[in-house]
């Protein structure tokens, strides 16, 4: 993060218009692909606080596998 941080603040308003290219995605400015990043980013840590949540709410009701000795890598049971 410490490496996007530093890259973001040294551009200048007039680099954020220039022309990005890369294999496989359409963006075509370095602002639009800070921003596909950033998207991407966000729905990745949506995740990661979805899996966190989940996890707390089956150990406090005793169905998470690895708490009962069961197969921690098994699928999780969602239980509503």
């Amino acid at each position: 993060m410490a490496v996007v941080v530093r890259t973001i603040k040294s551009q200048r308003d007039e680099d954020w218009v220039r022309t990005y290219e890369a294999t496989g995605v359409d963006d075509n400015t370095r602002f639009s692909i800070v921003l596909r990043c950033a998207q991407h980013l966000h729905h990745h840590l949506g995740q990661i606080l979805y899996l966190v949540n989940e996890h707390k709410r089956q150990r406090a009701l005793g169905t998470n596998p690895a708490d009962a000795g069961g197969d921690p890598t098994a699928a999780p049971t969602i239980e509503y």
